[in-house]
């Protein structure tokens, strides 16, 4: 364990991609290293590119880090559009994969996606470049995520729910190699719940109530329920302390289902899609 660190040494910096629910996971490595390494000083690198701008919602420097905004989102788009050879493409792409696993053996950049990467983090890592989605969940770990999240909410502002589900659509309304999950699917949980849950349930959505209309117009069951948008934190929070909860392929329903078995104790549903999310299988059921 790290415990003395020159302080000349550069402070380890974590790069972060992606909307809340990615912003959760680097939130709770934060926490981690902090945890293994004390005396490690820490500089997270927000990137705002992807498929559309992520801006950051999470403010890390509240857990003692310091902070760097990268807005590569429009050069990342200009450079999608650019024009290279097929060879030149992938001699490109081979010097940057030999590079990356000469880095990743001298140990100067790990990914931290995994406990092995993880425990790979020397004192002369200079960056941790990853997902961080395959860390062991702990739960003392989620605990202090639960209450640095939620300390100053002011939960009296939302009613607690018997069925809370949360649907991803958004940018999945309009892309090609993606979709919501299929309503069926959703529908048929409800349909095994008992009726008591669904008197006072909501659904929440990232898209506009029009569209989240328009998308369930031809369900059963889902074209009844009370749709709202909320911003991430307050979604998240519903979600979290409803009785029953539906999730979909969001990693803040993955937050959610994380939340609810550490800190509640309580169910939740995921579609298999995120089968992958390492959450003790007691509380957690697939569809």
């Amino acid at each position: 364990m790290i415990r003395t660190i020159p302080r000349y040494l550069p402070a380890l910096r974590v790069h972060t991609w992606g909307g809340f629910g990615s912003q959760l996971f680097t939130a709770y490595l934060i926490l981690k290293i902090k945890e293994r390494y004390p005396a490690r000083r820490i500089k997270i690198v927000l990137h705002t590119s992807g498929v559309t701008k992520r801006l950051p919602e999470i403010i890390f420097d509240a857990l003692g880090v310091r902070t760097h905004l990268i807005d590569d989102h429009k050069r990342n788009r200009g450079l999608q559009g650019a024009k290279d050879s097929p060879s030149s493409a992938g001699l490109n792409k081979s010097v940057r994969l030999k590079l990356l696993a000469m880095l990743e053996w001298s140990k100067l950049i790990q990914n931290a996606n995994t406990d092995t990467s993880f425990e790979s983090v020397r004192t002369w890592t200079l960056a941790l470049r990853g997902h961080y989605t395959q860390l062991t969940i702990e739960k003392h770990l989620v605990g202090l995520l639960y209450e640095f999240l939620f300390s100053d909410f002011e939960s009296d502002l939302y009613d607690k729910q018997g069925l809370a589900i949360h649907y991803r659509m958004g940018d999945l309304l309009v892309l090609h190699n993606k979709s919501p999950i299929a309503p069926s699917r959703v529908e048929g949980v409800v349909e095994k719940l008992e009726q008591a849950y669904c008197l006072n349930s909501i659904l929440l959505t990232d898209s506009s109530s029009k569209d989240a209309a328009c998308f369930l117009k031809k369900t059963k069951t889902l074209k009844y329920f009370k749709v709202e948008n909320h911003e991430s934190r307050a979604t998240l929070k519903i979600c979290a302390e409803a009785d029953i909860f539906i999730g979909t392929n969001a990693k803040i329903s993955i937050w959610a289902a994380i939340f609810r078995t550490f800190v509640f104790n309580k169910d939740s549903f995921l579609p298999t899609e995120l089968s992958w999310c390492k959450i003790p299988g007691e509380y957690l059921d697939f569809y």
